[in-house]
């Protein structure tokens, strides 16, 4: 009874300290954090980061080709992997945010802490941002998922 008691105990601590290794935030700029065993690798945390950058009250033209550092909120230990934005808008009617434009999000210098977030906009119609997060009148900003370990 005892030596299955002495096990019992030992599986316990065991199972307690793998628990410990999955930890995050929840939150509108959080993280998870997943231990797994990489064929590739062997054993790694896995990262899944995520954010909200906010446009609101920004002027058009500062969006029109801005760059937009974000820092991630933990550095990744060894590489940021992939980043992956969305544009954000309160505007569902027509002209919407974008009044004949066309606006694209590109990722880029990405790095343990963070990234650069790069706006192009080609220069034709209209970028309508909004004043509040619920105005209904254009962006928002943008959300951005990053991954790595």
């Amino acid at each position: 009874m005892k030596q299955r008691q002495d096990t019992n105990i030992t599986n316990i601590g065991a199972l307690q300290a793998f628990q410990a290794l999955f930890t995050g935030l929840m939150g509108q700029n959080g993280y998870v954090k997943v231990p797994f065993v990489d064929v590739n690798l062997g054993p790694v945390v896995a990262i899944v980061q995520w954010g909200f950058v906010q446009w609101v009250g920004t002027a058009p033209t500062n969006i029109k080709n801005g760059d937009w550092p974000v820092t991630f909120p933990i550095a990744f230990p060894n590489a940021c992997l992939q980043v992956f934005p969305h544009l954000c808008t309160n505007s569902f009617v027509h002209p919407g945010a974008l009044g004949s434009a066309a606006l694209a999000l590109e990722s880029g210098n990405y790095s343990k802490t963070g990234f650069h977030m790069f706006s192009d906009w080609n220069d034709s119609g209209t970028i309508n941002v909004a004043q509040s997060l619920n105005d209904g009148n254009g962006f928002t900003g943008f959300n951005w998922i990053a991954i790595g370990y």
